[in-house]
């Protein structure tokens, strides 16, 4: 985890296009969002596309899991 962490400090974030959203609205206890994230890390812009899944604990959306679709 640590890494990660890391690894997004040092990440310039530069942009989110949301593709998809399934369910997740304030009536739904859970929910998935594609996306794609772009940032820029040691000089190169990069992408992540991700297939996010999330639920609603006490009211507040958490990030449960993700299926990295595409990273370069």
């Amino acid at each position: 985890m640590a890494e990660a962490r890391q690894w997004a400090l040092n990440a310039k974030w530069l942009g989110l296009k949301v593709l998809a959203v399934e369910f997740g609205t304030e009536h739904d206890q859970s929910g998935a969002v594609e996306f794609i994230a772009t940032y820029k890390i040691h000089g190169k812009v990069q992408h992540i596309h991700e297939l996010s899944q999330f639920e609603k604990v006490q009211g507040e959306w958490k990030y449960v899991s993700g299926n990295l679709l595409i990273q370069n």
